[in-house]
Formats: C-alpha cells, structure tokens, sequence
C-alpha cells in the first residue's frame, strides 16, 4: 500500500491496525516501565542492605581492635577454661 496509491475505502481497517498497535505498544511499555521499576526497587534495597552490612563489619571490627587495644594497654591476661 503505497501512499500515492491509497485507497480511501481501507481507512477503517488502517485506523483499527493503528489502534491494535497503539494498545500493543502501549502494553509493552506498561510492562518495561514496571520492570524497571521493580529492578530500581531492588537496586536500592540491595544497595541499603550492602551498606547496613558493611556498617555492621565496620562497627564489629573498630570494637574487635577497641578491646585488644584495651587489653593490650592494660596487661590483662586471660585464662581460657574449658
């Protein structure tokens, strides 16, 4: 169907084939949309749980050198009993 050559009569099966792929356009973009969405979601969410894991080890850790500075300085000696 070339456009010098269109025939008026196929105007309706023209508009319904556009409205097809308009609805089908539109579902695919719905359907992208809510992917990236749910993908930036998680993103975030994994990004917040890296960082509160990292503050975790970083706060064990500055304690695990507090105590054996502590220790350290102070000349405690420790009796493991088993």
């Amino acid at each position: 169907m070339e456009p010098r050559n269109f025939d008026p009569k196929h105007t309706g099966e023209l508009l319904k084939h556009m409205d097809k792929q308009n609805e089908v356009l539109m579902d695919a973009y719905r359907s992208m949309f809510h992917e990236l969405r749910k993908l930036q979601v998680l993103t975030f969410i994994d990004f917040a749980l890296n960082s509160s894991i990292r503050k975790l080890v970083f706060m064990v850790s500055s304690f695990a050198v507090f105590i054996l500075q502590f220790f350290r300085t102070n000349d405690f000696f420790f009796l493991f009993v088993f």
